[in-house]
């Protein structure tokens, strides 16, 4: 058995045989033998690691003879034919390799000049940015951004800005497929330039309604539709109660708001919002009331978090890296205004007065 153990002379015996060392005080760690016996192995690990870091191939402007272009970042670019847009990783960025994808799938490209080449490229970067480029939707981009974004937003706000959207994505996916083009400005202005109809680009119409279905499928991910049965919530006085899920006490109370008349002036003030008028029911129907705010105070969208960053960079800062920032980030996010003239004759100003 002891043929499979590593025999180590003990500590107390070298010292004993080497006398007075100045190393005796140092104590070595129970791992330092696993280590040695590992070492190889780490260093080995440890060097591939370091070549699998370093070694990233970089773009050649000579390559685009063989036919191909880069595509990704600048640290860590990948090569893209241009004949064929196959995206190869950057360990195929060799010229050896290129010039096999060159000859086993175009051959018939092979000997042409590097002016062809160019060509081809200037094709794929048109193709790249034909949706984006021809898309007249883009002038809506900002004003969609901040139509969702701000503290006011609930979640019947969003909603209703969702299926506008969705909509007209559906409108500008019949008008493509009729050869219309007037919803896209950019690629209307072109093809009049160039007196040339949507009919003659095929492709571009199929690639414009597969991308416009797609990215209605994708918002539908983000806010899908809403349930019927919150309908009193959006408009108390347009439902019929017998057609909700509210018990019966609860149905009772959403037909006496329905029947009060301030109540309707109130919800059709424009200066009084969803939050606030059933804040305001409160105060006579309770129960009712308390379902509608906690149903509203859900966060429709990431505006108030991304706000609540951008405080923080700001009350946080180097100098003040020891606070306890949460009694200031509600003072920063809140809307509420405070009384400071009301709360200073609530405060004594010195033991002594």
């Amino acid at each position: 058995m002891n043929k499979w153990l590593i025999n180590k002379r003990p500590l107390e015996d070298d010292d004993q045989n080497s006398g007075p060392s100045t190393s005796q005080n140092i104590s070595i760690p129970k791992c330092f033998d696993t280590y040695e016996l590992h070492k190889g192995k780490i260093k080995k690990f440890e060097k591939l690691i370091n070549v699998s870091k370093s070694k990233k191939r970089k773009y050649d402007e000579l390559y685009l003879k063989l036919g191909f272009t880069w595509t990704g970042s600048l640290d860590e670019p990948n090569a893209q034919c241009v004949v064929c847009s196959e995206i190869l990783s950057n360990n195929s960025m060799k010229p050896s390799f290129l010039k096999r994808h060159l000859e086993s799938k175009h051959k018939n490209v092979v000997n042409k000049e590097l002016q062809y080449f160019e060509r081809l490229l200037e094709n794929l970067k048109n193709r790249k940015n034909n949706i984006k480029q021809f898309s007249g939707a883009e002038r809506n981009e900002n004003a969609l951004k901040a139509s969702y974004k701000g503290s006011i937003s609930d979640i019947f706000h969003v909603e209703k800005k969702t299926n506008a959207m969705i909509k007209k994505i559906t409108l500008w996916e019949k008008e493509i497929q009729t050869n219309n083009c007037e919803p896209f400005e950019r690629l209307n202005i072109f093809l009049q330039d160039n007196k040339k109809n949507l009919s003659n680009f095929t492709e571009l119409k199929t690639q414009m309604v597969q991308h416009l279905n797609a990215l209605k499928i994708r918002i539908r991910e983000y806010f899908p539709p809403l349930e019927k049965q919150y309908d009193w919530i959006r408009d108390p006085f347009d439902v019929d109660a017998t057609d909700t899920n509210l018990t019966t006490f609860e149905k009772e109370q959403l037909i006496e708001v329905s029947c009060d008349p301030s109540m309707k002036n109130k919800f059709l003030n424009s200066g009084t919002t969803l939050l606030d008028f059933w804040i305001y029911v409160g105060k006579e129907q309770k129960e009712l009331s308390s379902m509608a705010v906690k149903f509203l105070v859900g966060f429709s969208t990431t505006y108030l978090c991304e706000r609540g960053f951008s405080s923080l960079t700001y009350v946080k800062c180097k100098y003040r890296n020891k606070l306890n920032v949460e009694d200031d980030l509600r003072l920063y996010l809140t809307k509420l205004e405070p009384n400071i003239d009301k709360l200073c004759q609530q405060k004594q100003a010195h033991a002594s007065h």
